[in-house]
């Protein structure tokens, strides 16, 4: 079984039908996409098939389709195994993405005036770093006997916690990983 993340989004690709006029949309991913697969190798080993990819769009390579511009991907995928003892963690980083994005505004003819111009045009320049960073922590997990009786979930002792008004507006601070019922 693959576990599969997709931090990014779709875009709408128009895709003509053969033998007629009409167009028809897929969807294509793009994003970051990391995908990981587990094998249990021992009682107390993983090995898992860790695949990353980085795509974007790409306008400067984008095609015509039908009239419509349609962006290209550019894509960075590599992929890896490792071996884990059960609980032991490694970390995925360095998933980077970097834009830049610069505007000019100016008063028509004004702002085109040397040294003068200056005083009728504002520049702004945007930049924008999105890094994911994965912390990844499998755990063999021991089945359950047919008859034996399921733990109680974290947090379901609080499903039933009704406060009185009083207890809620001055005596309750909002730590509510003390109460009983929660996981430590």
């Amino acid at each position: 079984m693959t576990a599969s993340f997709l931090a990014g989004g779709e875009i709408p690709i128009p895709v003509p039908s053969s033998g007629s006029d009409s167009l028809s949309i897929e969807y294509k991913e793009f994003g970051i996409r990391l995908a990981l697969s587990p094998t249990v190798v021992s009682r107390d080993r993983i090995s898992l098939k860790v695949a990353p990819e980085v795509s974007e769009l790409d306008f400067s390579n984008a095609v015509q389709i039908a009239g419509i511009t349609v962006p290209a991907l550019k894509v960075r995928r590599t992929d890896t195994s490792i071996s884990l003892a059960d609980g032991e963690s490694f970390v995925i980083s360095g998933l980077i993405n970097t834009s830049n994005r610069s505007a000019v505004d100016k008063f028509p003819g004004l702002g085109d005036i040397p040294v003068l111009g200056a005083l009728f045009r504002q520049s702004s320049v945007q930049r924008e770093e999105t890094e994911l960073l994965m912390v990844v922590t499998p755990h063999l997990v021991q089945p359950l006997a047919a008859n034996a009786q399921l733990p109680e979930l974290p947090g379901e002792r609080l499903r039933t916690y009704d406060p009185s008004w009083g207890r809620l507006f001055f005596l309750e601070n909002g730590d509510f990983d003390r109460k009983s019922g929660l996981s430590r």
